[in-house]
């Protein structure tokens, strides 16, 4: 293992040679109690290596010491560079020939997140990987069926056997690949926080594959079984978890929009896939200014008590939790409610939270595209309050 060199980090050489751990509610890291305010950044795999490093320097700043990001690019779904930088495409996996191969290149394949585990390493930063995607977005669920499936319905990417199969056999080669610039196999780098299986499991998706009426929570508990069992099978040091949203399955009544977050129309079952052995920690998303209520003077309410229900299933089940996206689209909502959110997780419990999400330089522009709404910068005139000091408290816990 490379000795881990920092210019400026949160985190000791101690705890990043260290694999994070559980007791009860609790991660621990090089043995003691570890909390964190993180962010999201999905992009840095297909970013210029001064934007990664530029990216990790300001995680640094904004005590950001936990990031989750994108282990995936799918064929001709994944991205390409922006025309001033040549637009090359860049992939990890496409279907060639009736095989699915594998891009190790390092311009255009795995080598690029090769870099990005490795300026983590040197910033003091773990990551999170996250190995697929509910969504379109560069690939998931949506090529595999497209590439891989007769039956043409988004969930048959949990019920497909050579879907599945396809699917672990990239969760092995990633896991099993040697870093090119550090020696160390992704498998056994501590830079790497935990493996989520994906992001946003759902019976439905964003692309034109429809779901099957058949779709529900016991199907997709049984792929998260399934998916997390293997990874444990061939990586005995990383933490695993889902990427779901939390999305109820107790049938209670709602008069809003989006029932599924309660009514397990989604085909998730948090509380069954809570009680999962070979899931060693619980994590949510909130998002109910644009889950059908962003308007509505429920939206603060909503989004506390969502965190405080999955805060007592975490108490129950004795594993960590984790908010794993959350963000405003308002900057008047934002500045007035995410200090609420971030209170909320503090007071309930939570072992940590990630912003959706931190932008940076990009391609020569001074910050990453606002695509989503989402998106803040550390030049926010509002970010003391919209995220430093929550950072700060969760270091202290």
């Amino acid at each position: 293992m490379l000795p881990v060199v920092l210019a400026q980090s949160l985190l000791s050489p101690s705890q990043m040679n260290s694999f994070p751990t559980i007791s009860g509610t609790q991660f621990l890291l090089d043995g003691k109690p570890f909390s964190f305010a993180g962010t999201n950044c999905y992009y840095l795999f297909y970013a210029q290596p001064s934007d990664v490093d530029a990216f990790f320097q300001m995680a640094v700043q904004i005590k950001a010491p936990v990031l989750r990001t994108w282990l995936f690019a799918d064929g001709n779904y994944a991205p390409s560079n922006p025309p001033n930088a040549g637009g090359q495409s860049i992939w990890f996996q496409e279907l060639v020939n009736g095989q699915v191969q594998f891009n190790d290149d390092t311009n255009s394949g795995l080598g690029r997140f090769d870099y990005v585990i490795e300026s983590a390493r040197r910033h003091g930063i773990k990551l999170i990987v996250t190995l697929s995607n509910n969504w379109q977005d560069f690939g998931g669920a949506d090529w595999y069926v497209d590439r891989l499936s007769a039956s043409k319905t988004h969930s048959s990417f949990y019920t497909d056997p050579k879907v599945r199969q396809a699917f672990k056999n990239y969760v092995q080669h990633v896991l099993e690949r040697t870093n090119g610039l550090s020696g160390v196999q992704y498998k056994n780098d501590p830079t790497i926080f935990s493996i989520e299986l994906m992001n946003e499991p759902r019976c439905v998706g964003s692309g034109r594959y429809p779901s099957d009426p058949q779709c529900n929570t016991q199907i997709i508990t049984s792929w998260v079984r399934e998916m997390s069992q293997f990874v444990k099978s061939l990586d005995s040091k990383h933490l695993v978890t889902i990427g779901d949203e939390g999305f109820w399955n107790n049938g209670l009544p709602y008069d809003g929009a989006y029932s599924n977050v309660w009514d397990g129309s989604s085909g998730l079952d948090f509380w069954a896939n809570a009680q999962l052995s070979s899931i060693d920690y619980l994590g949510i998303h909130t998002y109910f200014d644009s889950w059908g209520t962003g308007d509505d003077p429920r939206f603060t309410n909503n989004t506390l008590t969502y965190i405080l229900d999955h805060a007592l299933v975490s108490k129950r089940v004795q594993k960590p939790i984790v908010l794993g996206e959350y963000g405003v689209r308002s900057k008047q909502m934002r500045l007035q409610d995410m200090p609420k959110i971030q209170k909320q997780c503090e007071d309930s419990g939570y072992a940590g939270t990630l912003v959706w999400m931190f932008g940076s330089s990009w391609y020569g522009q001074q910050g990453y595209p606002d695509y989503d709404g989402y998106t803040l910068y550390q030049s926010d005139p509002d970010l003391q309050t919209i995220f430093l000091d929550h950072a700060l408290r969760m270091l202290k816990q």
